[in-house]
């Protein structure tokens, strides 16, 4: 009798088991074939556990394969949890009252190979003409040539003549200078829009509906809130979008989203509408005391607190930016750009004097037109960085007249015979 009673125990055990086993294997097998059917693209879900007692479902990893290539995710979710009942689960349509979502990545790349080749082979390219590194160390060394000319010529006892040596100089380096600045702006700018552009034209392949063929689907999945919870552009935003669905029919129509996040004094914020069948909508970003070394690689230069504003909008199966970056006080790490630009930690110093290391009042004004397939770059920061390296422009102003008119014929053959030397007027002052 004890041994009938051991059996049935272990038999049973083994069905809570199995049950409790399988049960995971059941719901993410059914997940992923309804998914798949209702997405017309290969769903994959890489771990599942469902929660008896709680009711709680948890997804641990959803990859919605791309079109374009299947090595990668178009679209992968780290986490995705709900409440629901297990008999539920079986049913067509499926009402949730709440789904969150945590960490939500683009185009993941996969350790999968591809079956079929890429439709795309590389990435959306911008009319933009990017600077070579050999451009930028040839405005790094023409910047250092001319800093080294003018220390050789400098007097301890002749201000007047340290001025003009100053003056001339700047002339002949501001202008690399700016060249440096736009060339630094235009890259982040090309970069950035580059990166957008492809993730828009890479989610309208995979993603935008034909509305003439749109049907009801037989298996849906209706979400009164769904949360958010993802890093973007490395804030965590949280958010709550309501009223979504799986179901195609009911997709046409513009769904509201709000994402915000706080951290310290930094505020950020990404509010729009998109209508997920037409790709028509817009998305407006706003980022308050944001630290402006994230925007550049050179980040131990400068530092301070940045604004920025900017808006997408997507019409007509074309994407357009504008964006505003606002800097109250750019604060310049003197001897890190001097030692690294001149070889002397005191060179900025030399240049202008004991002036304060702040630059105020930046304005860079940003834009992608799809007409012209282009980033347009408008600022401000390389009028101010002149102001900043001459002083007092009015008297930089005057001092380059001054000379213009004395020596103007010599520089400009300078200028075009051998750019940015100084030898030669450094022998006129000699004499």
């Amino acid at each position: 009798m004890k041994k009938i009673i051991n059996l049935v125990i272990c038999f049973v055990i083994l069905i809570v088991v199995g049950f409790f086993g399988l049960k995971d294997v059941f719901i993410k097998k059914m997940l992923e074939k309804e998914l798949t059917n209702s997405l017309e693209t290969k769903v994959r879900i890489y771990g599942v556990d469902y929660f008896v007692f709680k009711e709680k479902l948890e997804l641990k990893g959803l990859g919605i394969e791309s079109k374009e290539d299947d090595s990668v995710d178009a679209i992968y979710i780290n986490k995705i949890s709900t409440n629901i009942k297990i008999n539920e689960l079986v049913n067509k349509k499926i009402a949730l009252e709440n789904l969150e979502i945590r960490d939500i990545e683009l185009n993941k790349k996969t350790d999968r190979k591809n079956v079929n080749p890429p439709v795309r082979t590389g990435e959306y390219q911008l009319a933009n003409k990017e600077y070579t590194s050999d451009e930028f160390k040839t405005i790094a060394t023409n910047f250092l040539n001319n800093y080294k000319i003018m220390i050789s010529g400098m007097s301890a006892d002749d201000l007047e003549r340290n001025n003009k040596l100053k003056a001339i100089f700047l002339g002949t380096t501001i202008p690399v200078v700016d060249k440096y600045i736009d060339y630094k702006l235009s890259n982040i700018a090309t970069d950035y829009m580059t990166d957008v552009v492809n993730q828009y034209q890479s989610m309208k392949y995979n993603f935008k509906e034909n509305e003439a063929q749109i049907k009801e689907d037989d298996w849906v999945v209706e979400i009164a809130n769904l949360t958010v919870n993802t890093e973007l552009l490395g804030r965590n935003l949280f958010g709550v979008v309501q009223g979504v669905t799986t179901d195609k029919s009911k997709m046409n129509k513009d769904v509201l989203f709000t994402l915000g996040a706080n951290a310290g004094d930094e505020k950020s914020s990404i509010t729009g509408v998109l209508n997920p069948v037409t790709f028509v909508g817009e998305i407006d970003m706003k980022f308050e005391n944001v630290e402006v070394s994230e925007f550049l690689e050179e980040k131990d230069f400068v530092s301070g607190k940045a604004n920025l504003v900017q808006k997408i909008t997507f019409k007509d199966d074309d994407i357009s930016v504008i964006g505003r970056l606002d800097v109250k006080d750019l604060i310049l790490h003197k001897e890190n750009i001097s030692e690294a630009l001149l070889g002397d930690k005191d060179g900025i110093d030399v240049i202008v004097g004991g002036t304060d290391e702040k630059i105020n009042d930046i304005k860079v004004e940003y834009n992608y037109n799809p007409k012209f397939n282009k980033v347009f770059v408008n600022s401000n920061l390389a009028e101010k960085v002149a102001v900043y390296l001459g002083g007092d422009i009015g008297e930089l102003d005057r001092i380059k007249k001054e000379f213009n008119e004395k020596y103007g014929e010599k520089i400009n053959q300078a200028k075009e015979e051998i750019k940015n030397k100084l030898e030669e007027f450094i022998n006129i002052f000699s004499k």
